[in-house]
């Protein structure tokens, strides 16, 4: 299909839907406007305006990874872009972030199940039968 080239060489297609990802946008709908700038990066693959409104719509909905992706795109076309690069690191801390709390969360989970009334309940168990959980298994095993 032939696309009608407009300013830049955009195709004029994938700049109305651009226009309109931005007025979703600022209307705070990035769903929307994710979709549409999707359609306009499909159609003009190098419209670096397109991507890098993409990538801020997708790190507003915590679509850290999505979002990355876009801005790296970006660099790709233009290595030079300051702001995109900018963006791109502000949003790489954003996941380092993210996996820190995942991490921390983990080992919290992890803790409160050790220092649990479960564990307190077995280590009362063993304590009552004379030995250690490890101690019985081991003892079942070896058959002594």
């Amino acid at each position: 299909m032939a696309w009608l080239k407009g300013k830049g060489g955009i195709p004029l297609e994938a700049q109305a839907l651009y226009r309109r990802a931005r007025e979703m946008a600022d209307r705070g709908k990035y769903e929307e406007a994710v979709a549409l700038l999707k359609q306009g990066v499909m159609i003009a693959p190098c419209f670096m305006r397109a991507l890098d409104e993409l990538g801020e719509c997708l790190g507003r909905l915590g679509r850290y990874p999505e979002a990355l992706a876009a801005y790296d795109h970006v660099l790709c076309i233009d290595p030079a872009n300051r702001a995109a690069a900018g963006k791109r690191d502000r949003i790489a801390a954003m996941i380092r972030q993210q996996h820190r709390e995942r991490a921390s969360r983990a080992w919290e989970a992890r803790q409160a199940c050790m220092d649990g009334p479960l564990m307190a309940t077995l280590a009362d168990i063993a304590s009552q039968q004379g030995m250690g959980i490890l101690q019985k298994a081991a003892a079942r095993n070896t058959g002594t």
